[in-house]
């Protein structure tokens, strides 16, 4: 038995869960309890080399969830992007797992949200994978949790060649043509259009710092910024190229 407090993470096998686990493993405070569905998958043993506990859990199951917080100090959560789940569903998942949290003990609830859409715009937008978090973190703050904060991340880096980006919502895509060019369709952005992107492995940074110091953070949301921040999409294709020296 670890002597370490103990910090569960959900989607431990996916991006932002996938950058908390090695970040916390890798800072070796706290003893990390990765959640997967598949604890033979190869990401999953990945972690488990590095020094995770795997757990199997379901955010559709209750029990399955009930264990996987037992005696648990912290959480990092995070619920799937484009699943069936979008919106009022995702919200009532989210609800859930903070209410168990509650009820297992945990004094650290740090959630991946989104900013509410809707709101913003005043309801000329309806963007479910967005308002869905950012409601459910309004409702999170009510669990009765010690500490809780909430990540915002902008769009990932490592979505330029994740294929899973071209079934989404937004269906864009990045391929490499026969002639070695590298082309990237994005339908919501122009050349000259600008956008917040950054690397999806510092949503540890943010979520350590939150489990370290939780009376600094509490009820606070951690929205990143980097050095393409609000940049035009050209800025990005020019760094892409100069670094890959792909065009």
């Amino acid at each position: 038995m670890t002597s370490k407090r103990v910090v569960v993470v959900f989607g431990a096998t996916g991006q932002q869960g996938g950058g908390v686990a090695r970040t916390l493993l890798a800072d070796k405070t706290f003893h990390v309890r990765a959640v997967t569905r598949d604890t033979s998958s190869k990401k999953a043993l990945a972690l488990a080399d590095l020094g995770a506990e795997l757990v199997t859990a379901d955010l559709h199951d209750e029990a399955s969830l009930r264990k996987a917080l037992a005696g648990s100090f912290g959480v990092f959560a995070v619920t799937d992007y484009w699943s069936p789940d979008i919106g009022d569903k995702e919200k009532e998942i989210s609800i859930l797992l903070a209410k168990i949290s509650h009820e297992a003990g945990v004094q650290v609830f740090v959630y991946a949200s989104l900013p509410n859409v809707e709101r913003l715009s005043k309801g000329k937008y309806a963007c479910p994978h967005f308002s869905g978090k950012a409601k459910a973190w309004e409702e999170i703050k009510k669990a009765g949790l010690p500490f809780a904060a909430t990540v915002e991340a902008p769009i990932f880096y490592q979505n330029l060649e994740n294929p899973r980006m071209q079934n989404g919502p937004i269906k864009w895509s990045f391929s490499r043509e026969d002639d070695g060019k590298a082309t990237f369709h994005y339908p919501v952005l122009g050349k000259d259009e600008t956008a917040p992107w950054f690397d999806v492995e510092d949503t540890g940074l943010a979520a350590l710092a939150v489990l370290k110091s939780p009376e600094k953070y509490n009820g606070k949301r951690i929205v990143f910024k980097s050095p393409l921040f609000n940049q035009p999409t050209s800025a990005l294709l020019d760094t892409f190229t100069r670094v890959t020296g792909e065009y």
